[in-house]
């Protein structure tokens, strides 16, 4: 199983949680103009395929249009919540020590152990 990184997590639950609430892309758009970031609807395609990158400043902004946290939108685990309920106790610097090790831990395992595709 291939280990998504923060942007591929970001990228997906972008289109989930936009779907999720019924919000269009066209709504998506007049949401981050009404911010004062206008972006072009093909951005937002691009943005959910994975074509295009967003900055910082982007994702924040697309996470308050979502009417969510930005770190709902990339935190790793099953899902959010459990990741962040995970981590409550733990100093940032912790949280994101134990998130790398886990990635190198999964990118190994993955290395160690190959997928036979039949």
């Amino acid at each position: 199983m291939k280990t998504e990184m923060p942007s591929e997590v970001f990228q997906r639950r972008m289109r989930e949680e936009r779907e999720r609430r019924g919000i269009s892309q066209r709504d998506m758009v007049q949401r981050l103009a009404d911010l004062g970031h206008p972006m072009a609807q093909p951005a937002i395609t691009r943005i959910e395929s994975g074509k295009r990158k967003v900055s910082l400043d982007e994702a924040v902004l697309i996470a308050v249009a979502l009417d969510m946290a930005p770190e709902q939108l990339y935190a790793p685990g099953p899902t959010w919540r459990d990741y962040l309920v995970e981590q409550a106790e733990r100093s940032p610097r912790e949280a994101a020590e134990a998130w790398h090790d886990e990635q190198v831990h999964r990118a190994e395992s993955d290395a160690d152990n190959p997928r036979r595709e039949d």
